[in-house]
């Protein structure tokens, strides 16, 4: 079998084995009680079995309605949190400093966002490594993988009701082959959190975030980005494949839709004879109604054009302090430096390539109208108070000096690499500054392997591991792009990029970006005692 096929039969298994039942809607009855359990999940819709999120808690994807918050501003959704418990559940800090801001960062939490390709989650990952470098969070990404997640699980699970440890993570869960079972294990595992945190009447607060594009913008895109330049290098015999000649010999059914509900969404885009295409083809409304299942546990799903309300509505459920940031816009894979393809210049007839898309991609388009108009019911039901906040946030936002995130203590200064996992020496550790303990930081940064943001008083000399278990070598995949390590479409590798990416490392080099802006697979944890995960073990 070809890697692609591995990866679609994998899937399929996750998703249809009566043995793991890990499909999100067809949980086993004590999960299923964990999930009905939980304050924090926004229903599809509303029912007996399913009730609604708790009051005045934002919900972006619904069924027949979304209900109306409390007139108040947004209240703690704390499991097992009262009115009077919400200054305790919050990090004591100072006051809030920016008026778009309705509190300050909750005492624990982990905010998940799944990127899928092409739906602004490179710009939301810079929104995600600034709060780091600020000491809010840890940031977890590019992905993660399954021991890793399992590992980091158990790890928050055991310390649920320590007062002293309180996790604050930044999780980037990007929807690459490593990935592929975030809705199956993944997401299932976000909810059981969220019982047990409940349970434990723990502050932690899990949020699961993603967004959606309008579908022939979203097709586009990603052709652009990655598929134009693919079919170059075939025709110039530089590379290998049937990826089509030009925009509408290549775009594939229901893109999006499948990379959301099954990850890897590089196999659905890929090799025309590819096995993936032939699944996202056959996209059928049993598929759907799993999508629309899952979707309902998370608690924002907004359309992208929609970015700075959904950016407001997560930092009123975690206290996300830095939400000013500018469009980052990766480079366009194998199309030379200078060259940039535009819309027109790819689809000359944007009324036929309309047609074509809305025909392939009708769930995609079904997906897309349903986020948008329960996006929308959710922001009319917002207080007048939310929307003075926007305003005020977009304001910020078009002029960078009325903002005050640049004078905010920074809790570290750089990212560098911090783990050398061939040698199995520490080369640095973060500062105290950052969140959570010590053995939850190694385990992050042994599951991404590579760099950790700290400072040059986080510095030391080598350390070597304690641990007697070797590092398993990470793969390598080729390409890159501006978010990071990419997946090269058909290929069955993973790639271990250390270093800034590559937009980024030109702005550095031309003085236009601070070194502290860099990524270097950014994580940055520090302890002695845990096994180091490689980034591409048992992704699949």
């Amino acid at each position: 079998f070809t890697a692609e096929a591995i990866a679609l039969i994998t899937a399929s298994a996750w998703y249809f084995s009566p043995a793991t039942q890990h499909v999100p809607h067809a949980l086993n009855p004590s999960e299923a009680a964990s999930d009905r359990a939980s304050p924090l999940i926004a229903a599809p819709v509303e029912s007996a079995h399913s009730p609604g999120p708790a009051p005045g808690q934002p919900q972006a994807w619904a069924g027949a309605r979304t209900p109306k918050p409390a007139p108040t501003a947004v209240p703690s959704t704390d499991p097992g949190a009262s009115a009077g418990k919400v200054a305790a559940a919050e990090r004591p800090g100072p006051a809030l400093d920016e008026p778009w801001l309705s509190r300050p960062p909750v005492a624990a939490a982990i905010l998940v966002d799944r990127h899928l390709h092409k739906n602004g989650g490179s710009t939301f990952r810079d929104v995600l490594l600034r709060n780091e470098q600020l000491g809010v969070c840890q940031y977890w990404g590019y992905w993660q993988t399954t021991p890793g997640w399992s590992s980091i699980m158990s790890e928050i699970s055991r310390s649920i009701t320590n007062a002293t440890r309180r996790p604050w993570l930044c999780l980037e869960a990007h929807a690459s082959g490593t990935t592929a079972p975030f809705m199956p294990i993944f997401l299932r595992d976000m909810v059981k959190l969220r019982a047990t945190a409940a349970a434990a009447h723990s502050p932690l607060r899990v949020v699961v975030v993603t967004r959606v594009r309008e579908p022939l913008s979203y097709y586009l895109s990603f052709y652009k980005w990655k598929v134009a330049g693919l079919q170059r290098a075939v025709a110039e015999k530089r590379s290998r494949g049937n990826y089509g000649t030009d925009f509408g010999s290549w775009a594939p059914h229901n893109l999006q839709v499948s990379g959301l509900l099954y990850g890897d969404t590089d196999s659905f885009a890929g090799d025309l004879r590819g096995v993936a295409r032939r699944a996202a083809k056959n996209f059928q409304q049993e598929d759907m109604d799993r999508l629309v299942q899952a979707l309902g546990r998370f608690d924002v799903v907004a359309p992208l054009e929609y970015f700075d309300e959904h950016l407001l509505l997560i930092s009123d459920l975690t206290g996300l302090p830095h939400l000013t940031y500018k469009h980052v816009t990766p480079p366009q894979i194998g199309i030379p430096k200078g060259e940039r393809l535009t819309d027109a210049a790819v689809c000359p007839n944007m009324t036929s390539c309309r047609a074509l898309v809305r025909r392939i991609a009708p769930w995609d388009h079904e997906l897309y109208e349903r986020t948008k108009s329960a996006f929308r019911a959710l922001l009319e039901s917002q207080s007048p108070s939310f929307h003075r906040r926007l305003a005020l946030f977009r304001e910020a936002k078009q002029n960078p000096r009325r903002s005050k995130a640049s004078s905010r203590p920074v809790c570290c200064t750089r990212t560098t690499k911090c783990l050398d996992k061939k040698a199995k020496v520490w080369l640095a550790r973060p500062p105290d500054c950052v969140p959570g303990w010590p053995q939850l930081r190694e385990l992050v940064i042994s599951d991404r392997g590579g760099g950790c943001c700290t400072s040059p008083a986080g510095m030391s000399s080598p350390r070597r591991l304690t641990s007697t278990a070797a590092p398993r070598p990470a793969s390598t995949r080729k390409g890159t792009s501006g978010a990071g390590p990419v997946d090269a479409i058909g290929s069955s590798t993973d790639v271990a990029i250390l270093g800034p990416a590559p937009h980024e490392l030109h702005k550095a080099r031309s003085g236009k970006t601070p070194s502290a802006t860099l990524r270097l697979a950014p994580v940055r944890p520090w302890a002695s005692s845990v096994p180091v995960h490689s980034s591409g073990a048992a992704r699949r």
